[in-house]
């Protein structure tokens, strides 16, 4: 599905005028931009009300996706990041490590998948191995092969960076027009920021060392290969 972003005719505000209209509901804002909107985003509510667009939570948030990306605000836009976002927030709960080991020994790329084939195979299983978490992630990996587990670990680490800063990388992904894939998600992501100090859990039993985005790929790829070798084999 093209997600491109296109001119609309709806309520729709200019990254500028955001800044603005925001510097207008509070007292001294910082002068940069990216801490600016750290700073304020208590008063997106009031921005958004006031653009009498709906002003919940994930609204808010989608708010200020778009304005760090300097994507109009409207509600077209609001609609189509709270979509992409919470196909992401699924990824993160119900993406568990068995599925991950069972797409990998298949040989398909998580990361070269659509996000919703990703979903769909995930329904698959029908809610068999539960939700995840950093505990799920470590039991699971920690007896099996290590290529697959690198590949296991790798792609929770891309995960992660991909939601860093509040989702920030969702709406340069929309931005481009490129965003059905976690790999597409995943370069926008790593292009936004060069360091990159991501573990899975501070007191992780696993020695695995922090990955970049090259990395990660060349893990999951490797394993990926090893799948597909296994099955012809």
């Amino acid at each position: 599905m093209d997600k491109t972003i296109r001119p609309s005719n709806k309520v729709s505000v200019p990254k500028k005028q955001v800044i603005s209209q925001l510097e207008n509901f509070m007292t001294v804002p910082e002068p940069k931009y990216g801490d600016s909107f750290r700073k304020i985003k208590d008063q997106f509510p009031n921005l958004l009300t006031s653009l009498g667009l709906p002003s919940e939570q994930d609204d808010i948030r989608a708010a200020v996706i778009l304005s760090r990306s300097g994507i109009d605000i409207n509600s077209e836009n609001i609609s189509l990041i709270k979509k992409l976002d919470s196909k992401m927030s699924i990824l993160l709960d119900e993406l568990h490590p068995e599925i991950i080991i069972k797409l990998i020994e298949s040989g398909q790329n998580p990361l070269e998948i659509s996000i919703d084939s990703l979903l769909v195979y995930i329904e698959s299983f029908g809610g068999r191995f539960g939700k995840t978490d950093t505990s799920e992630i470590l039991n699971t990996v920690r007896n099996i092969e290590p290529i697959t587990r690198s590949a296991v670990i790798s792609l929770n680490k891309a995960l992660n960076i991909i939601m860093r800063d509040e989702g920030a990388a969702l709406g340069y992904a929309l931005k481009s027009g490129n965003c059905n894939t976690l790999g597409a998600l995943l370069n926008m992501a790593s292009s936004s920021r060069d360091n990159i100090d991501l573990t899975i859990d501070d007191e992780t039993l696993i020695n695995e060392p922090v990955m970049h985005e090259s990395s990660i790929r060349a893990e999951i790829k490797r394993a990926c290969t090893n799948g597909k070798t296994l099955l012809t084999s």
